[in-house]
């Protein structure tokens, strides 16, 4: 599982539709607050003990990565965008913060995952970094839930 920080303008196809199909169910483990996936480190930043709205969170990143769908085309289903719990959109003036090392983290991890897969795609890449609209980039290194060996 991975919940990028990076816009999804930076993921192929195969990585757009895994990081849907992940949320989708991390988001779900977060209710249900069971399941494998709940205790998955990837989920810490969102759990109600972190922020105050993380499954509101969650489905606005959703709704970034279906307008990312949407503008390749592709056939993502919206009726998933529907909040799990029952709960209305979320109003934040906030947003997650993520640090300076985790974006260069995953920057180097993308980068190689799509240097073996996909490398037309980093051609494609805008030059400027950009996150996905949830999260604010503040300073410090790679977040501690972050598997070492990545």
């Amino acid at each position: 599982m991975r919940i990028w920080s990076l816009h999804p303008c930076y993921l192929d196809q195969k990585g757009l539709n895994a990081v849907w199909n992940e949320t989708l169910i991390g988001r779900a483990a977060l209710v249900t607050r069971s399941g494998g996936w709940f205790r998955h480190r990837q989920l810490d930043r969102f759990r109600p003990e972190v922020v105050k709205d993380g499954i509101g969170i969650l489905t606005h990143y959703l709704e970034i990565v279906y307008q990312e769908s949407v503008a390749r085309g592709y056939n993502f289903d919206k009726n998933l965008l529907e909040r799990p719990d029952g709960g209305t959109d979320a109003v934040f003036p906030w947003a997650v913060a993520v640090t300076q090392g985790q974006v260069t983290h995953e920057l180097k991890l993308l980068r190689g995952r799509l240097k073996e897969r996909c490398p037309e795609w980093l051609k494609r890449w805008p030059r400027k970094i950009v996150l996905n609209p949830v999260f604010k980039m503040v300073p410090g290194r790679k977040a501690d839930w972050e598997k070492s060996e990545e």
